[in-house]
């Protein structure tokens, strides 16, 4: 029983990865240009956050991330 509980964590863990994954290939996609300085935050916040469960919302964070590493610093859109 206990190799089913860690037979199981480890899938699941694996889809995690496989997830990130894929979002981060496809956040790469939509950067053009300068907005591919924006790579590194975008990283390590599928490394780091807890992302929302439904891709299209953390698709949403993850350009949010790359606005904020865009907006010079002390310049808002107000």
């Amino acid at each position: 029983m206990r190799e089913d509980s860690v037979g199981a964590k480890h899938f699941e863990t694996l889809a995690v990865a496989l997830r990130r994954g894929a979002l981060f290939e496809a956040a790469m996609r939509q950067l053009q240009g300068a907005e591919r300085r924006a790579m590194g935050s975008i990283k390590e916040t599928l490394f780091t956050a807890d992302l929302p469960a439904e891709d299209a919302e953390a698709m949403a964070v993850l350009m949010a991330v790359k606005d904020e590493v865009l907006t010079p610093h002390g310049e808002t859109d107000a």
